[in-house]
C-alpha cells in the first residue's frame, strides 16, 4: 500500500469519528488529523477528500473533515514570513492573502449559509484587484526574468476562481446545503493557491527581481489599488 493509500484509510477513521459525534470529537481529531496530513500538500488533501466521496464516503462528512482541514491550513499559511519591508509589493500580498483567508472562513463558519454566499460574491468583485496586480504589474518581471510557467498556472488559477464567481453571482439553484459546499470550495480553491504562492511563486519572486524593480511594481500597484488595506508609502 502506498504511503498516500495509508494516509486515506487513516483520513477515513478520521472522518467516521469526527461524524459520529462532531462536537465530543472535534479537538482530538484535529489532533490526529495533523499528524496525518503534515507531509501532505493542501492538493493532496484535496484529491482524497474527493476519493473518499467516490469511494462513499457521504459529503456531509468530508464537509466536517473540510472545515478541521481549512482551518488548520490557513493557520500554516498566515505564519508563513517572507522577510520583506512592508512596503514591499510580497508583504501587500501577503497581508491581502491574510484577509482573503479571514474573509473565506468567517464566511464558511456563517450561521446563514445562503447571505455568506451572497455576501462572499460581493467580495471577490472586490479581490479582482489582487488578481490584477499580480497579473499585470508581478507576473510581466517574472516572465522577464525568464520565470514563465509558475505565472501562467497562476493565472489559470486566477480564471477558474473568477468561473466559481460568476456561479456564485447567478445565485441559481442554492439552498444553504448547497450553499455551504459553495463556500467550501472556493475557500479550498483559494487555499491551495494561496498555498503555492507563498512556497513557490514569492520566494522565486525576491530571489529574481531587483529592488529599483520592486519599486516600479510598488507604483504599478498603486495606481490598480487595494481592497483589504493601506499599505505602508514607498
Amino acid at each position: 500500500m502506498s504511503a498516500i493509500e495509508n494516509e486515506k484509510e487513516l483520513l477515513k477513521k478520521l472522518i467516521k469519528k469526527l461524524h459520529k459525534n462532531p462536537e465530543k470529537n472535534t479537538e482530538a481529531v484535529k489532533q490526529e488529523f495533523s499528524k496525518t496530513v503534515k507531509e501532505l500538500t493542501p492538493v493532496e488533501i484535496s484529491l482524497i477528500e474527493q476519493e473518499l466521496i467516490k469511494e462513499g464516503i457521504s459529503p456531509d462528512s468530508i464537509m466536517l473533515m473540510c472545515d478541521v482541514h481549512l482551518d488548520m491550513f490557513k493557520k500554516a499559511i498566515v505564519e508563513e514570513e517572507i522577510n520583506v519591508e512592508p512596503w514591499h509589493p510580497i508583504h501587500i500580498l501577503m497581508e491581502e492573502h491574510k484577509d482573503i483567508l479571514n474573509t473565506l472562513t468567517n464566511k464558511r463558519k456563517h450561521d446563514k449559509p445562503l447571505q455568506a454566499l451572497e455576501e462572499l460574491s460581493e467580495y471577490l468583485n472586490d479581490v479582482e484587484r489582487y488578481f490584477q496586480k499580480e497579473e499585470n504589474s508581478l507576473f510581466p518581471y517574472l516572465e522577464k526574468h525568464e520565470m514563465e510557467q509558475p505565472p501562467k498556472i497562476m493565472w489559470k488559477e486566477h480564471d477558474s476562481i473568477r468561473k466559481l464567481r460568476k456561479r456564485l453571482a447567478t445565485k441559481q439553484n442554492f439552498n444553504n446545503e448547497t450553499a455551504k459546499k459553495m463556500l467550501i470550495q472556493v475557500e479550498e480553491t483559494f487555499s491551495n493557491h494561496i498555498y503555492k504562492e507563498h512556497k513557490i511563486l514569492f520566494p522565486a519572486a525576491v530571489k529574481l527581481i531587483s529592488d529599483d524593480e520592486w519599486v516600479e511594481i510598488r507604483k504599478q500597484f498603486d495606481d490598480i489599488g487595494y481592497f483589504s488595506f493601506i499599505p505602508s508609502m514607498l
